[in-house]
């Protein structure tokens, strides 16, 4: 009997955990939309607009996604039943693959402005980086429609613990959802930084060169990020809590699927949720012109900067 006030106790304090950790995702995701949307300068960069597209993500997920991983863990895994599960795995599957889809194009902005800057200016057009962002949000719909109509996988749980995912026929969790939202992008991503890291110490070698005439086809909003690492950090630092965060509730789920150590799980849990509001305070934390757009939402009289995009 007490085993079982124990994690009962134990669901009520990760269920308000959970709850105040949505408090602050939907308010600091908000002040990140508006602080940005409020800068002319940044509303023109193609980078901002993608970074746009992940706060207003995890503002939705915030407000309507961890409510519902809230009133599971509440209520000590009781109600549980299969539309909550369903609900869960769907709106995990669906915030998870916009987020690797909107730091992949961010990403994908980085490198053809440093490596193939002479395309950069017809494909990273305002219009085109909405129409890209438009685009994020349909991958991440449509690719639930096999799920939802179970023509290849289904939402479920599989038999060894009550987590809620996608599974297979074989009553497997679904490795090919796995490899399309997480390792491809990811894959990605790296050969794109590895080439981004070459091609910025071929030019560093070379500084008693000129730039690249190439470049002058670049705004000159975006030639600074061309000369500076501002973005590209803040990316990295993106990626590298992206992987920590995500990853740490299912390998919690792998190295316990019996559930034997409560407190392991409920770490993951609290761990994974924070999701919802860690890009903000990187992005404060690793670009200085972002920074400054918070001071000024914040203290509206905040002295600017004559900076652009870093």
């Amino acid at each position: 009997m007490a085993d079982n006030n124990t994690t009962y106790i134990g669901g009520h304090y990760i269920a308000s955990v959970i709850g105040v950790i949505g408090i602050i995702g939907v308010a600091v995701n908000l002040i990140t939309i508006i602080a940005l949307l409020r800068q002319k300068a940044l509303r023109q960069n193609a980078s901002t607009v993608f970074v746009i597209n992940l706060s207003i993500s995890d503002l939705i997920y915030a407000f309507s996604g961890l409510p519902l991983f809230m009133i599971r863990h509440w209520s000590d895994g009781k109600i549980n039943n299969d539309f909550l599960c369903y609900m869960n795995a769907l709106y995990h599957l669906g915030h998870f693959t916009r987020c690797m889809l909107s730091m992949l194009a961010i990403t994908l902005n980085r490198f053809i402005l440093i490596c193939k800057p002479t395309i950069y200016a017809k494909l990273f057009t305002i219009r085109n980086t909405v129409i890209y962002s438009i685009g994020i949000w349909m991958m991440s719909i449509l690719q639930l429609v096999p799920t939802m109509t179970s023509q290849w996988n289904h939402v479920g749980r599989i038999t060894e613990n009550v987590t809620c995912t996608i599974i297979d026929k074989n009553g497997n969790q679904s490795s090919s959802i796995l490899a399309f939202n997480t390792v491809v992008p990811i894959i990605i991503i790296i050969f794109c930084y590895i080439c981004i890291y070459i091609k910025v110490k071929i030019r560093d070698n070379n500084e008693s060169t000129n730039m690249p005439t190439d470049i002058e086809t670049v705004k000159s909003s975006d030639k600074k990020n061309y000369e500076n690492g501002p973005m590209i950090k803040l990316m990295m630092m993106m990626l590298i809590s992206f992987v920590i965060i995500y990853f740490t509730l299912p390998i919690s789920v792998i190295l316990d699927p019996d559930r034997k150590h409560d407190a392991l799980r409920s770490i993951a849990v609290i761990i994974y949720s924070t999701h919802v509001f860690i890009n903000p305070f990187i992005f404060y934390g690793n670009n200085k012109v972002y920074r400054l757009a918070y001071k000024q939402m914040i203290y509206p009289r905040f002295p600017s900067e004559n900076t652009n995009t870093n």
